[in-house]
């Protein structure tokens, strides 16, 4: 439990500061446990770990080439001593996405969707009537079953 209380009082979890905070100086066990879960997950660089208050069980990897970090929540880090499979598997998960490089095809793919679906959520909100006409509804009328329409 001091770790729990390092982290708490330490990394601002206790005191709600919502900013997260790198784990090095403020435990050394949770450092070097992470070192290993890199050098496990076979990544040529070690990602910056953040610690968030949080009390959610998960971590998310982001970041660009050469600037990648793992937050971790404070739920997720209290399971360190609690269970520690636990707290591996789900920062192993997370190193995974860095080292298939999960997050470089994501930010791809938004690259290549926003020049195109951005135009047409434009022209929508712009003209709702006209557009839904122009990419084949029927606009803003309705057909009502068993009613005639001419």
């Amino acid at each position: 439990m001091i770790f729990d209380q390092a982290i708490s009082s330490r990394c601002g979890i206790a005191g709600g500061s919502n900013s997260p905070r790198p784990p090095e100086s403020d435990a050394p066990e949770l450092a070097a446990e992470l070192h290993n879960l890199v050098r496990h997950a076979d990544l040529k660089r070690a990602p910056q770990f953040l610690l968030s208050a949080r009390q959610a069980m998960s971590g998310v990897a982001f970041g660009r080439a050469g600037r990648r970090s793992v937050r971790l929540d404070a739920g997720l880090v209290r399971t360190f001593s609690t269970d520690p499979a636990g707290f591996r598997a789900v920062v192993l998960h997370e190193l995974a996405h860095l080292g298939n490089r999960a997050i470089d095809l994501t930010i791809a793919v938004w690259r290549a969707f926003l020049p195109v679906a951005l135009p047409v959520v434009l022209i929508v909100d712009a003209d709702p009537a006209g557009s839904s006409r122009a990419l084949g509804g029927a606009g803003p009328h309705r057909h009502t079953p068993g009613r005639r329409t001419v």
